[in-house]
């Protein structure tokens, strides 16, 4: 299996998505302190300050698993600074839930390399950002949740 280092802009759109998501939806997950953290900007992750050390993490995680598989040293990404993404520019993409889903699936196949993944706060996050993005596909909530 192949491996690299997503983009700052891969990262961008994950984060720029998640601002998005209706509150209620917001993804939640375990932080490396054992608290829980919650994306909704009523949780004090409103600042772009929370967003890039968020982003550092979940790039740091994807170096250590390239790092890992290639036996390569590049360093921690802890100059990392969220930007919106800006859908509609040239070479950017519609952050539609799927596509987000997507960004995800690779950001976690790209992240998965080294043996302390699966125990990380970017796989934590991950999942739980793929989580909300199902409550967000067109549809969802039109849905009968039982038969």
């Amino acid at each position: 299996m192949s491996c690299f280092i997503v983009s700052n802009d891969h990262i961008d759109a994950i984060l720029t998505a998640v601002l998005k998501v209706k509150e209620i939806n917001a993804p939640a997950w375990l932080g490396e302190d054992g608290k829980i953290r919650n994306a909704s900007c009523t949780s004090g992750l409103a600042g772009v300050d929370a967003w890039s050390k968020i982003g550092a993490m979940l790039l740091n995680e994807n170096i250590k698993s390239f790092n890992f598989r290639y036996e390569e040293d590049t360093p921690p990404a802890d100059d990392y600074e969220f930007r919106v993404y800006r859908e509609g520019r040239p070479g950017h993409v519609d952050l539609t839930p799927i596509q987000v889903l997507v960004l995800v699936d690779c950001y976690i196949y790209q992240s998965c390399e080294h043996p302390g993944w699966k125990y990380s706060e970017a796989c934590r996050f991950a999942k739980a950002v793929k989580e909300s993005m199902i409550y967000e596909l067109p549809g969802y909530s039109d849905c009968r949740r039982s038969l």
